[in-house]
């Protein structure tokens, strides 16, 4: 796939996942938010009492660690000063929440969704780099034709100058909207199949969180991105079946397997 369009995907996935963490909203109030986190009921009053005696603050914007269940997470706070709370003090030991709390459980949508979309992220840099044929790429991850229905050259971050670069680049937009099936692709496991159309889906989910959000502001707790929320069977899966792939592109002859890595 070309570099260029292959940047445009990327960017899409990222302003789309980076929106939905962003916004998907939790649904406790800023004060259940603060008291969950703070965990112990007495901080929380001794706070309370405490910020009596200060000015006003702004909103609390800041990056905390969080173990939830013995799993480290990282997320941002935007917390709103309230009647309860005019100031937001944490606590200098470790934020713990437990999935049966009612922080847990308000937080438990939107770290699927941040998991979901860090899982279809990862899987497509992995294939992107070592599966470079378009129409295989556009098989593996169908959702690819709803990107390329918002692609136009103006978009990209660099311009494509060279005429034959930007006819190439057309070819491959039309090779992902045809719906074709390669003669042979990577074989994927159930669970990865799954994670590779779940493009679909999520994007859909961006879209209606992006018009049911506007100019709405950023979910007073969110979950960040770098929390590492993937599985362990994704790694494995993934590297199973691209050396499947590579094994099975070495029986092939020399032509074919020349096409298939990219190579012209």
């Amino acid at each position: 796939m070309n570099q260029h369009l292959m940047s445009f995907i990327d960017k899409k996935l990222e302003e789309a996942s980076s929106f939905v963490t962003r916004y998907m909203p939790i649904d406790l109030s800023t004060d259940a938010i603060y008291e969950g986190l703070v965990g112990e009921p007495h901080v929380a009053a001794a706070f309370r009492e405490a910020v009596k005696y200060l000015p006003p603050s702004s909103v609390l914007s800041r990056r905390a660690s969080v173990k939830l269940d013995g799993r480290e997470l990282m997320v941002s706070l935007r917390l709103q000063p309230t009647e309860k709370y005019s100031v937001f003090l944490m606590p200098k030991y470790e934020l713990v929440v437990t999935r049966e709390s009612e922080l847990g459980q308000a937080m438990a949508l939107a770290i699927q969704v941040s998991c979901e979309w860090e899982m279809l992220t990862k899987t497509w840099n992995s294939f992107k780099a070592l599966v470079p044929d378009t129409t295989i790429l556009a098989f593996l991850f169908p959702w690819l034709r709803e990107i390329m229905l918002e692609f136009h050259f103006g978009l990209l971050d660099v311009g494509v100058k060279l005429k034959s670069e930007r006819l190439q680049i057309e070819r491959e937009v039309k090779a992902i909207h045809r719906r074709a099936i390669p003669k042979r692709f990577p074989r994927l496991s159930i669970e990865l199949n799954q994670v590779c159309q779940s493009g679909k889906r999520l994007f859909g989910q961006y879209r209606m969180l992006e018009a049911a959000t506007k100019d709405a502001d950023r979910a007073a707790l969110s979950i960040d991105r770098a929390s590492n929320l993937a599985p362990d069977w994704l790694a494995l899966h993934t590297e199973e079946v691209l050396a499947a792939w590579q094994e099975e592109l070495q029986t092939l002859p020399r032509p074919e397997r020349r096409k298939l890595r990219g190579v012209r």
